[in-house]
Formats: structure tokens, C-alpha cells, sequence
């Protein structure tokens, strides 16, 4: 698979508060690596997702759903990166009190 987010090797040394803002909050301290893309080629296909550099004149676009399409980027006419994480902000509003126990208990323990 394709890398759409985040390792969460490690996460748990965030501490409580760090990941219930991350989650409940997730536009607040978007990791640059993560934020989305929009590109419009030359050809006037535009497309979205996280954004890599894989060789010198070559860019990675991959969607949310972990496709990958490879750009040559003198064929991008324009690029407008988000400040956005491309994690839903209403997440504490779509889990139900236990589901968000069961969540922060889970990454509170990846503590590698």
C-alpha cells in the first residue's frame, strides 16, 4: 500500500492531550507531510492527494484511496497545497463515547 498517513509507530509518547487535539482538532498542527494537494495539469485534468517529489522533475500524487498517479512537472499548470488535514474534523461527533475511549486507549498505547 501507499503511505495516505501518518506512522503511529511511537504516537502514544504524545501523551493524552496531544492526540485528543490531534484527533478531535485536526487542522491545528497539520504535519506539512500530510497536507493535500490540487494540481490542474496542462491538459486541464485536475487531481488531489499527498503530494512527493520521487525523482528530479517527477511528482507522486496519491488519493485517499492509495492510488498513485506519477506527474512530470512541467505538465502542472498550477498546484494549490491545503492547509487541511485530510482528517475528518467531526470525528469525535461520528464515534460514540466508548468508540473514542477504545481510540485514544489504542494509540495512547503504540509507545515504540
Amino acid at each position: 500500500g501507499k503511505k495516505v498517513g501518518p506512522n503511529l509507530d511511537g504516537i502514544g509518547n504524545r501523551g493524552l492531550d496531544r492526540i485528543t487535539e490531534d484527533v478531535l482538532a485536526p487542522n491545528r498542527n497539520v504535519d506539512v507531510a500530510f497536507r493535500s494537494s490540487t494540481i490542474l495539469t496542462r491538459a486541464g485534468i485536475a487531481l488531489s492527494g499527498l503530494a512527493r517529489e520521487v525523482e528530479p522533475g517527477q511528482l507522486s500524487l496519491i488519493n485517499t484511496k492509495g492510488e498513485e498517479t506519477i506527474l512530470n512537472i512541467a505538465d502542472i499548470d498550477e498546484r494549490v497545497d491545503s492547509v487541511m488535514s485530510p482528517m475528518p474534523a467531526n470525528l469525535g461527533e461520528t464515534l460514540n463515547e466508548q468508540q473514542l475511549r477504545d481510540l485514544f486507549s489504542y494509540l495512547l498505547s503504540q509507545r515504540q
